[in-house]
This record gives C-alpha cells, sequence and structure tokens, in this order.
C-alpha cells in the first residue's frame, strides 16, 4: 500500500485526525459542524469522509447537509452523549464511556450508531469492547447493568449482531436469575419487554430438558427451574459426571 492510501486507510492502527495532527488544531481549521441536541462540534469533513461512509456519501451526492454551501448537519434523532463519544473515536481512535452510564450498555449504543452512519472502524471498536466485558456471569456487573444492557438490545432490534447480543444477555440472565428475580429493575423489564420473558422462559425450558425424570426433577416448570436455576445445573453436573464414571467401569 503506497503512503497516499495508507494515510486514507481507516483501518490503519492509528486513526487518520491523529497520524495527520488534525487534532491538535481544535476549531481552527475546521470546515463542518455537527450539532445534536445541544452538543456542537466543529469537525473536518475529510475525517468524516474516511471514518464514515454514511457522511462520505453526504458530502458526494450533495444533498442539502452535504452541498458545499452547506456546513452544518444536525443529528435531531440521535442521543448527543453518543454523538460526541463517536466523534471522539473518530479523531482519536477511542472513547470515553461517561459516569455512571453502564459501560456494556454504552458499547452497545456506540454500535448501534456506528451501524446507522456506517462507521466500520466505531463499529469493530464497540463490539470488540462490549464483548471483551461479557464473561458467562457478567461478574464485574450488576443486575441493574444487565438490565440495562437489556434495554438497550432491544432499542437495536433489527441491527446487524443484534441477534448475538440477545443471546449474550439471555446466557448471563439465565446464570444470574436467582439474584435477578430479586431485583424490582428485573421484575419491570419483563413486563416492559414480554418478548424477552418469552425468549428466557424458552432458554430455561431447553436447560428444563436436559434432566431426567429419575433425579426427581420431573415435571420442571421453566419458573420452578429459575427459582433455583443454580442447584439445578449443578445436580445436572454431577448426574453428567456420575454417568461418566459408570461408562468408565
Amino acid at each position: 500500500m503506497d503512503a497516499r492510501r495508507l494515510a486514507l486507510d481507516p483501518s490503519h492502527d492509528e486513526p487518520l485526525a491523529t497520524r495527520h495532527g488534525l487534532e491538535t488544531f481544535g476549531d481552527l481549521y475546521s470546515d463542518y459542524t455537527i450539532t445534536c441536541n445541544g452538543y456542537t462540534a466543529k469537525v473536518h469533513r475529510v475525517v468524516l469522509h474516511i471514518q464514515s461512509k454514511f457522511f462520505a456519501t453526504a458530502f458526494r451526492s450533495g444533498f442539502r447537509e452535504g452541498q458545499p454551501s452547506s456546513a452544518a448537519m444536525e443529528l435531531p434523532e440521535d442521543d448527543p452523549v453518543a454523538v460526541e463519544a463517536m466523534i471522539q473515536f473518530f479523531y482519536n481512535g477511542r472513547y470515553t464511556v461517561p459516569s455512571p452510564t453502564s459501560r456494556p450498555a454504552f458499547d452497545i449504543k456506540i454500535f448501534v450508531m456506528a451501524d446507522k452512519y456506517e462507521a466500520g472502524g466505531l463499529e469493530a471498536a464497540a463490539w470488540k469492547n462490549f464483548q471483551g466485558l461479557c464473561d458467562p456471569t457478567w461478574r464485574r456487573f450488576s443486575n441493574e447493568d444487565l438490565v440495562a444492557v437489556v434495554h438497550a438490545i432491544a432499542e437495536s432490534d433489527g441491527v446487524r449482531r443484534s441477534s448475538e447480543m440477545k443471546e449474550i444477555a439471555l446466557r448471563a440472565m439465565e446464570e444470574r436469575l436467582p439474584g435477578l428475580l430479586q431485583a424490582p429493575a428485573f421484575k419491570w423489564l419483563l413486563q416492559e419487554l414480554p418478548e424477552w420473558y418469552l425468549a428466557l422462559l424458552k432458554k430455561l425450558s431447553d436447560t428444563a430438558a436436559g434432566f431426567e425424570p429419575a433425579r426427581g426433577l420431573a415435571p420442571i416448570h421453566p419458573l420452578a427451574l429459575a427459582a433455583n436455576i443454580g442447584a439445578a445445573r449443578g445436580m445436572m453436573a454431577r448426574d453428567n459426571g456420575g454417568r461418566a464414571h459408570e461408562r468408565g467401569r
């Protein structure tokens, strides 16, 4: 790849704005303005063009916001905090999660915004951040964080990888269900999002199907399993271990 192509490659490890020192000039050489519900950013068209196919198309096609006579674009439907994070990433290759926002939920919000504005680098970074936070039990996060994640995923329905996000969240909900059932926010969540309630019941039913009646666990209703999912999992593990021991004889 020649030097010119490298300078314009958004997949390069170092952001274009950093490589060319644009972030050090602040507003001095900015030629475009992004506004969003009280947030205003003085930016450079070249940075937006490289980082986002949406903005590149706007500048090329000449529709109203992208015409040379127009030096601004308003994003009234977006969250200004998320827009600020997007612009921050375009210039620095990273974004800051505002306190006290749930980190994994914010990563999902940024992923959705990146999908909307066709910002491949930002989308990859947000997905990597989200995956890096996830372990089966979400030990580092509270029940409230998990509820916030479910809300964020519900709002992202139809976005690429939304089904993967939902599966990750359902696994976490199943693992943490005994504690979640004591959280008022979780109970409200299931009322607000009945489709998630049904999806969780199906997942619990699938888990219950792995138990044998001889072990005294049948008939197992999903809600009964939900009340003591940890104990049920332990019984299944011991059962599987016993069968393996018998086969080894």
